[in-house]
């Protein structure tokens, strides 16, 4: 049986490789924006090295446990996966806040503009307007310009004058 994208994966579910058991699911990666899973992080059988991330195109399902369709030596050749420790802020100590500062990694410098917004409609706006009177509405990122032309204008008709006298 085939893992659809609407399987459910319970942490400590035994995983099993063609060749022999390799650990337990230990944590369920899911995308940012969809909410999909996407990898499985299966601990090896004793720690015998770092959890392995297993994309779901590995996985399927098997009776009392998932089955990845690699050997162990393939398992042993996918990436590790990082760690991340979830506590409640509220016992969050400054130690542990700068160790988890130090365990962040930079993001990358592309966005992806299908979906950088998130949920957030796409949607044009208007520039900001001043009414004045009923019905009438000007544009201020026209009044803005025009005012200071005017006031320049003001300000060289005012020492024109003085000069004069």
């Amino acid at each position: 049986m085939a893992v659809a994208g609407t399987s459910q994966f319970a942490i400590g579910t035994e995983a099993s490789c063609s060749d022999g058991a390799v650990g337990k699911v230990s944590r369920v990666i899911a995308g940012p924006v969809a909410g999909e899973v996407t990898c499985l992080v299966v601990e090896p059988e004793r720690r015998r090295g770092p959890d392995r991330l297993v994309p779901l195109d590995l996985v399927e399902g098997a009776a009392g446990g998932i089955r990845l369709r690699c050997t162990r030596a393939e398992f042993e050749k996918l990436d590790p996966a990082g760690e991340a420790r979830l506590v409640p802020a509220a016992s969050a100590s400054p130690g542990t806040v700068r160790d988890w500062r130090r365990q962040l990694t930079l993001g990358e410098d592309r966005i992806d503009t299908a979906t950088w917004a998130g949920s957030v409609p796409q949607s044009a706006g208007i520039a900001p307007r001043v009414r004045a009177g009923r019905g009438k509405w000007f544009n201020l990122l026209w009044l803005l310009p025009v005012g200071l032309v005017l006031l320049l204008v003001a300000v060289a008709v005012a020492k024109g004058l003085r000069g004069t006298r």
